[in-house]
């Protein structure tokens, strides 16, 4: 471990231990402060957290500020259970709640866990980039959430309220820099009221960083026929992003039951793609090395290690000769632009308020990518998304004096997603021709699909109070979902006969899809005290089936290969939450246990380089959660949370990771009892995927005043998480093992909070964490037979998308009133 290491580590310990030991107070009980309270809209309504039975996790904008919260993965570090990784093609959000949730790579899926921004449903995970910066409030909705919100809400939701322009001027700057992966940051906002009737807020971030992981590759000549010059690294850290992201909300109240809130969010980013912090893990080689592609010989620079450490190389110019739309300068990247415009119309009456979310909202994505994860640079793939979806919901909430309140609502949603996916497996030499004669193109094939869906949905509920301290809650939310594909094979490479047994150029492959569900919902609540509240609940959950469009075609293809189910949760959770001590203590704590019908999973295929979407059987996840805050003397706050998730496969036929023999489970022989090699095993009673059985978090925070005009706030926790497989099929190498995290902020700031300076260190154990691995393309050999076999394979290389490590903030924060 170096010195700076051990530094990060040690000086927000003995910080927090000197400003504890120098501001402790004489009498705890006597300047005990309340918990914050939390106004929650998990069921539609303003209602405050404890009081609503649902379980969830919630920030508000003191402890988003206070934690330095400002991207998803550092509040899934503060939520049990919730992991969140990004990707930058698919759906680019992967996020997992209590085991379940859905890959970022897949252009076909949507997210089991909604997004909701300002009342706006987002079934894809990217718009979290977004949604993340000038925050009031973020809210983790755990469990099925099919009645309130959207759609697709199988595994959770995400809730995300954006600061709204309020009666007085207000403002606020921040800059910072990070030390670590040199990134630079700028963030501010103002709210401006025109008038009674009329304020506007306008906020925007920009960053720009180098990358915390450095690319070692280097140019290496051709010397061998069918191999082309590697150029070497596009650039010399990953993954080198910049983001400008903007928001312009416009609030008008032409009276006092009329209220309009108009909201246009834009962002845009690029980076040097979603391959670039991804890097071999474990190789299979002689020698421990990786093993060979095409023909090409592994640099000397992979060391096969997750140490931050990658070695990727650009694409030869000579790869892409009539592709100069695709190729550019050769450096792998990726290019996201997003506009999403929104308007929020309230009406209130006497005694029900009226609302309508009208919502446009748009994105589009390039890629370039070197999915070797090394200097041959043979396999590429070029990415093309464009996203257009229009929604519209009307919701009427009454709020009575008698025992009985409903909820009505319903929900239109049309979408158009666009992908194109341009793939060269491998080299191809015959007669000393690569390139297709007639076109000049070296590209396996080149495809493109449309895929429009349309939504209606509708929802009721009703609140019974049976007595002023029990309430009974019910209700349904009717969907039906249409989805029409169409894919079609623009090109396929003349000499790629081995990979699709002919050409398919021109031919379509066209599907409709259509579901219907009703999902129920019924919770019994008791409050004996306006402190407490207790419930039960049983609930369901739906996510629609549709079309991978990630499928590499070949001859005897179908659309009905590429169409996989709908997704369906049902099960039950008990809860409880409680304020304790006159305020200053809050437990709360659930027990859950759910079924997932079908789950909708991707596997891969390294020899093919094939995706493949289709349906687990059956999953399960049950455990505990519980969470607490303690505000145990003036200005001191104990936090904490602990899980245990039980999360297993109960019917999975899976395929066969390479080189696995019938011994070691590969040993469902789907070709029949005749066949001599297994084609895929059994995962029932395995563990899901990015599913640690125990995830622990403690932490503290401590406020004090240095003098009349300065104050100091110290944050300090920590958070262990269990062991886990980062992938779908279990390949051993892809297990990882327990980690434990820590983070620091100290905050410098005047009494009159108009600035505070900040340092903010995040996993400063500098933990090498990856939620994503898989077997490398074009590696390992042949699956399903005895593990004496000549004709068993070698193991694949491992490769591993690793997280950002070690983070050292300084970060300055000015606000005017």
């Amino acid at each position: 471990m170096t010195c700076r290491s051990v530094v990060s580590a040690i000086w927000p310990v003995a910080l927090m231990a000197a400003l504890w030991s120098e501001t402790a107070v004489a009498d705890p009980a006597a300047s005990r402060a309340l918990i914050e309270e939390v106004i929650s809209t998990a069921r539609q309504r303003q209602e405050p957290l404890q009081q609503v039975p649902v379980a969830a996790t919630a920030f508000n904008t003191e402890m988003l500020e206070r934690y330095a919260l400002d991207d998803l993965q550092q509040v899934a570090q503060k939520t049990p259970n919730l992991i969140a990784t990004y990707g930058g093609t698919g759906g680019a959000a992967a996020l997992f709640l209590r085991g379940i949730g859905t890959n970022a790579d897949s252009t076909g899926f949507e997210s089991a866990i909604g997004i909701v921004i300002d009342g706006v449903h987002h079934s894809r995970g990217r718009y979290i980039q977004q949604g993340f910066f000038d925050l009031e409030q973020v809210e983790i909705l755990k469990g099925p959430q099919a009645l309130y919100f959207g759609k697709n809400n199988s595994a959770g939701l995400i809730v995300l309220r954006t600061k709204s322009p309020g009666t007085e001027f207000e403002a606020h700057a921040r800059a910072g820099y990070e030390v670590e992966a040199r990134e630079v940051m700028a963030e501010a906002g103002m709210s401006v009221p025109v008038s009674d009737k009329v304020a506007f807020r306008v906020a925007a971030k920009w960053s720009d960083m180098r990358g915390w992981a450095r690319n070692l590759s280097q140019p290496i000549a051709a010397n061998l026929p069918f191999w082309d010059a590697i150029p070497g690294a596009s650039r010399q850290h990953a993954p080198n992003k910049d983001e400008l992201l903007g928001r312009f909300t416009l609030r008008l109240t032409p009276g006092d039951r009329l209220e309009a809130i108009l909201k246009v969010s834009g962002a845009r980013n690029r980076d040097s793609g979603q391959a670039s912090t991804t890097q071999l893990s474990d190789c299979n080689g002689p020698g421990g090395r990786p093993q060979r592609i095409h023909g090409f010989v592994p640099s000397p620079w992979d060391d096969c290690v997750l140490n931050g450490k990658v070695s990727h190389s650009g694409l030869s110019p000579a790869l892409f000769v009539g592709e100069p739309e695709i190729f550019g300068d050769g450096r792998t990247f990726t290019d996201y632009h997003a506009l999403t415009t929104s308007l929020e119309t309230t009406y209130r009456f006497d005694a029900a308020t009226l609302t309508s979310v009208t919502a446009y909202q748009r994105y589009g994505v390039r890629g370039l990518e070197n999915y070797t994860f090394s200097d041959d640079g043979q396999l590429a793939a070029f990415d093309e998304t464009r996203y257009d979806a229009f929604s519209e919901e009307l919701r009427l909430v009454t709020d009575f004096d008698g025992p009985v309140n409903v909820l009505l609502g319903a929900l239109y949603a049309r979408s158009d997603l666009y992908y194109r996916g341009a793939i060269r497996l491998g080299p191809y030499q015959l007669f000393g021709m690569r390139f297709d004669p007639v076109t000049g193109r070296q590209f396996t094939f080149d495809k493109h699909s449309n895929t429009v869906g349309e939504t209606w949905s509708a929802y009721a509920e009703a609140q019974w109070d049976i007595t002023p301290v029990i309430e009974l809650a019910g209700g349904a939310r009717y969907t039906r979902e249409v989805k029409t594909f169409e894919m079609i094979p623009d090109f396929i490479h003349p000499l790629a006969l081995d990979v699709n047994g002919g050409s398919l150029s021109g031919q379509s492959y066209a599907g409709r899809f259509t579901d219907d569900n009703v999902s129920p919902q019924v919770t019994l609540t008791w409050r004996p005290l306006p402190a407490a509240t207790f419930y039960v609940a049983y609930k369901t959950g739906f996510k629609s089936g549709g079309f991978d469009s990630s499928y590499l075609l070949g001859t005897g293809v179908t659309v009905d290969d590429l169409t996989f189910g709908s997704e369906k949760a049902k099960g039950f959770e008990a809860g409880a939450k409680t304020t304790l001590l006159d305020g200053a203590l809050r437990l709360d704590g659930v027990v859950y246990s759910y079924v997932f019908d079908d789950l909708q999973v991707q596997q891969f295929s390294p020899q093919t380089a094939q995706f493949n979407v289709t349906n687990a059987g059956r999953a399960r996840t049950r455990g505990i959660e519980a969470e607490f805050a303690w505000a145990a003397w003036s200005g001191a706050n104990l936090f904490g949370s602990i899980g245990y998730n039980d999360a297993t496969y109960r019917e999975f036929i899976a395929g066969c990771y390479s080189g696995q023999s019938i011994e070691a489970g590969c040993d469902v022989f789907l070709g029949g009892p005749g066949d001599a090699q297994a084609d895929a095993q059994d995962l029932a009673g395995r563990r899901l995927a990015r599913a640690p059985r125990w995830v622990l978090a403690l932490g503290a925070s401590h406020t004090v005043s240095l003098s009349e005009r300065l104050g100091a706030t110290l944050t300090l926790d920590g958070r262990y998480t269990g062991g886990y497989s980062a992938n779908v099929l279990a390949v051993p190498e892809a297990a990882r093992p327990s980690s434990f995290l820590l983070d620091a902020t100290m905050q410098l700031f005047h009494a009159d909070e108009t600035w505070e300076v900040a340092l903010i260190g995040r996993n400063l154990t500098n933990a090498k964490i990856a939620y994503v691995a898989g077997e490398r393309p074009r590696t390992g050999g042949a699956y399903g037979y005895d593990a004496d076999s000549p004709l068993l394979g070698n193991r694949s290389d491992t490769f591993a998308r690793l997280e950002r490590g070690r983070q050292l903030w300084v970060r300055m924060t000015w606000r005017f009133h």
